[in-house]
């Protein structure tokens, strides 16, 4: 399955310069975003094929850009990857909103790998204080 399937949302948990990114990829021109909270998760209902992939912790090493690991899980069948992603271009989500995001993913085994270039699903931000 290719990850640059085009449509994505992700959800962001902010914790001061750091956050943790979950990327949607589906089988869609985009996300509609009556489907953005079923398809941030596996056995969620999401009615499209595709992936999303959980970014624990951007900024944590005090660089939103360059590789980070990823770990990316099938919406529809019960399969788990490892890979990196790569943020090439980064606005934060939350001053102002919607911010966004630029990059590839790839794993080992080329699996998985393609390009994306969106904002932030603004249904999906969220911040802990």
């Amino acid at each position: 399955m290719r990850a640059a399937r085009d449509a994505w949302a992700a959800d962001v948990l902010a914790r001061a310069a750091e956050l943790a990114a979950r990327l949607v990829f589906v089988d869609e021109t985009r996300l509609p975003e009556s489907a953005a909270y079923e398809c941030t998760a596996p056995n969620q209902g999401c009615p499209y094929e595709g992936i999303v992939g959980r970014v624990d912790c951007v900024g944590c090493d005090g660089n939103d850009l360059g590789p980070h690991p990823i770990t990316m899980q099938s919406l529809q069948q019960n399969v788990t990857v490892q890979g990196t992603v790569t943020i090439t271009g980064f606005t934060a989500p939350f001053s102002p909103g919607p911010g966004h995001i630029t990059g590839s993913i790839s794993t080992p085994d080329a699996t998985v790998a393609g390009t994306f270039d969106n904002d932030f699903c603004l249904l999906l931000l969220s911040e802990t204080i």
